[in-house]
């Protein structure tokens, strides 16, 4: 058999039986072209049933209540490692309550200067749904001068969560104001994650600010495999760069990175553009195959 047509199979065989995903904040998968804007009522228990087991809470509280998680955070250290794990999962929790009490505890989180907290409560916040939790997160993101919260705003993954929820719950496109500081200050794991996160939401929105069309530009320049290739799939999905500009850098990260989430970006900026890639070349080898087995065994 021909070693690039074996190779294909094996391909095509792992590709069939996995998805590209991320690890949402409370550690469950997520697919990486789902939009986190709606949650849908089989996606909310899911995370209820996942949270609901870890704080060992009985079968018959699927959606755990405000009282109870918050008697049980009254119960561990406000901040540090200690008890952290469950403190995050509680904070967390609060969000998916959808109840309404569940707002100021969240608030407290946010600013309790504690880095696990703060990311917790950004993303607990976002399940809420509570419209005044976008004034909240624009002041995190803005308050790099605050005594308590500059350390806490350092953290890449709070960065994320907080920019990441106000993108969602505000529909704006104040993120762009995140994305400029993240790409100053290179933050290149939350800057790669808040522009997928305004790629996924772009059905929505649209780009009429040439400070932001400035801003994508700058990022697909950037040092970061990951950072570029993003920028190029956002930038050439909302029509801010020429096609012949995405298609030299996807071709550029696919010959030199390893990172798989850029060549995965490289590819599906490809595949818009028409183009084919080395993973279309072994699919259709296998199919080739595929068909011609097939032949040879109703011979």
């Amino acid at each position: 058999m021909n070693y690039r047509i074996a190779v294909g199979i094996i391909m095509a065989g792992i590709l069939s039986l996995s998805s590209t995903v991320f690890a949402d904040g409370d550690g469950t998968a997520k697919a990486k072209e789902e939009t986190p804007k709606e949650e849908t009522k089989g996606e909310q228990s899911k995370k209820q049933e996942f949270i609901r087991k870890k704080l060992g809470l009985p079968e018959s509280e699927a959606t755990p209540k405000v009282e109870e998680l918050l008697k049980g955070l009254e119960k561990l250290p406000q901040t540090g490692k200690f008890g952290s794990g469950s403190r995050w999962l509680r904070i967390r929790a609060l969000g998916l309550t959808k109840d309404s009490r569940a707002y100021e505890p969240l608030v407290k989180y946010l600013w309790s200067g504690d880095s696990s907290n703060a990311e917790a409560a950004a993303i607990g916040l976002l399940s809420l749904g509570d419209k005044r939790a976008i004034e909240e997160l624009k002041k995190v993101l803005n308050a790099r001068e605050d005594k308590k919260m500059k350390e806490v705003i350092k953290e890449q993954r709070v960065r994320y969560a907080v920019a990441s929820s106000l993108l969602n719950l505000d529909e704006t496109e104040v993120s762009y104001t995140e994305i400029e500081k993240l790409l100053k200050e290179g933050y290149s794991m939350a800057l790669w994650g808040l522009i997928n996160e305004n790629l996924k939401t772009t059905h929505k929105r649209t780009i009429k600010d040439n400070r932001s069309k400035e801003i994508m530009l700058e990022a697909m320049k950037n040092v970061n495999d990951e950072v570029r290739s993003g920028a190029s799939c956002f930038a050439l999905e909302v029509g801010i760069c020429t096609r012949e500009e995405a298609r030299k850098i996807a071709n550029n990260i696919l010959k030199t990175t390893t990172n798989e989430r850029a060549k995965d970006d490289a590819k599906r900026i490809l595949r818009n553009l028409g183009d084919r890639t080395d993973e279309d070349d072994f699919r259709e080898e296998l199919k080739t195959f595929e068909k011609s087995t097939q032949k040879n065994k109703e011979k």
